[in-house]
């Protein structure tokens, strides 16, 4: 006998006049693992408000463990006891594993002495093979443990339903499948899951259904069968039609050198690593783990000092920070990478000025600049404020920055992060015009899929 245990019939919700949700239809079954695969972003934030907290329905019914919980007409709305983890953390810092488990969670008596809350969350870790200190503080987790540990708390608390949306984006490749087989074990013992994720591998590995999701409606649901032959035909097509600009093979054996290299570079968490990169390649450098992950891009991007190692630029050895013929973005750019005070041509050629001195006072030079690249910004955007623009708009702006500063290498972390299909789409296409530019285009990623179709290669740096 199948059991629900959520259940969204014909949802439609609206914040303002906006539909977010349309003749919306998703069920999650008792001791399931449902896979949701947003086409975009669209009604994702909705998605989980309606979920969790109740809001008012223009239309339709949600049901939690068999009872309405929401519906279109007025009915009393109180939160539901389901536990989401994203890429936030929702634990409490300066608080042990203890305390955000039991005594934040209202379960649990402020008189219970936590030596015999340890002796009762012992077991939990054992039966799933994690060895976490219940006494470490939150911010010392790693993101897999915290993760584990916002799992544990919901399955403590009694919750029926977790929620995990897009945790490759912060656990390593090298944890996932020890996630996979947490939420398996959970599975068998009658919890289900909604894995969201834009990843279609993903989906694959470790989801039993899966429903497509595209502006705010449910597109299709798949069976395992399904999904495996369907996503691979739907979504492989389309990353291909649009980012297959891997090199072609060349018979040409003559020696090419680098133009840059990172050298002897060793850290805390990962041993000495030597990576030359060479004009106009796409390279993907993936650390599976995040305390290796942070510390590689803290020293590429300047953050803080590798314990040994430097760059080299044309048989030179430079300050990649202090150069621009190296550029960095950082990951979600269009967030953190533009300047609402500025215009919009200023926040265009702010880093191209060495190109031409007089760029910041001749009218001529920027209104060239506009006429070569109108065609591929587009012409209304220039008479636009930077806080007015779309994300797509925002993401072709620091594209274009980086083209018209023309640098021989860009470092690019995480550009993936966060992105539904369509922006990924759209950044794999920016990046194909840098490489098309000659310029040389490294990522640095903790989720291979993201990137390993494009790469001409794939540098792995692992635990010592």
């Amino acid at each position: 006998m199948i059991t629900e245990v959520l259940r969204l019939e014909r949802v439609t919700y609206k914040e303002k006049d906006n539909s977010f949700l349309r003749d919306f239809d998703l069920e999650v079954r008792r001791g399931e693992i449902m896979g949701l695969l947003p086409l975009n972003a669209y009604g994702m934030p909705a998605l989980l408000d309606v979920i969790q907290y109740n809001p008012p329905l223009y239309y339709g019914t949600v049901y939690y463990m068999g009872n309405v919980v929401n519906s279109w007409k007025d009915m009393k709305r109180v939160p539901n006891s389901i536990t989401i983890v994203d890429n936030v953390s929702s634990l409490v810092a300066g608080q042990n594993v203890i305390t955000n488990i039991f005594l934040l969670n209202n379960n649990s008596s402020f008189f219970i002495r936590e030596k015999k809350l340890e002796e009762r969350l012992r077991p939990f870790l054992q039966e799933i093979g994690v060895d976490i200190s219940p006494w470490i503080r939150a911010e010392e987790l790693t993101a897999f443990e915290r993760v584990v540990v916002e799992i544990l708390r919901g399955v403590i608390s009694g919750h029926r339903l977790i929620i995990l949306r897009e945790v490759s984006s912060y656990i390593g490749e090298n944890k996932l499948n020890q996630l996979y087989g947490i939420m398996n074990y959970y599975k068998k013992r009658g919890i289900s899951f909604l894995f969201i994720s834009s990843h279609y591998e993903e989906v694959i590995a470790v989801c039993d259904r899966t429903a497509l999701m595209s502006n705010g409606r449910i597109l299709m649901k798949l069976d395992r069968k399904m999904t495996v032959e369907l996503l691979e035909k739907i979504c492989t097509v389309e990353y291909q039609k649009h980012s297959a600009f891997r090199k072609d093979g060349s018979d040409n054996n003559e020696p090419v050198n680098p133009i840059m290299e990172i050298r002897d570079f060793q850290g805390i968490y990962f041993d000495k690593v030597n990576i030359p990169i060479y004009e106009a390649e796409y390279i993907v450098i993936h650390a599976p783990d995040m305390r290796i992950f942070s510390e590689l891009v803290g020293t590429i991007f300047g953050d803080c000092k590798p314990q040994t190692g430097y760059f080299v630029l044309d048989k030179d050895i430079i300050n990649p920070w202090e150069t621009r013929n190296i550029a960095f973005l950082r990951e979600k750019p269009d967030e953190k990478m533009l300047f609402a005070k500025m215009s919009y041509m200023d926040n265009l050629i702010f880093t191209a000025d060495h190109k031409v001195s007089s760029m910041w006072r001749s009218s001529g030079v920027k209104k060239s600049i506009r006429r070569e690249f109108s065609d591929f910004l587009g012409e209304d955007v220039f008479d636009k404020h930077v806080d007015t623009l779309s994300q797509k708009e925002k993401m072709v702006l620091i594209y274009a920055r980086i083209l018209l500063q023309h640098p021989r290498v860009v470092f690019c972390e995480m550009p993936f992060k966060d992105m539904d299909m369509e922006m990924k789409l759209l950044i794999r296409n920016l990046q194909k015009r840098l490489n098309e530019n000659g310029i040389a285009v490294v990522i640095l990623t903790m989720n291979l899929n993201e990137s390993i179709l494009e790469a001409d290669r794939v540098i792995q740096i692992g635990d010592k």
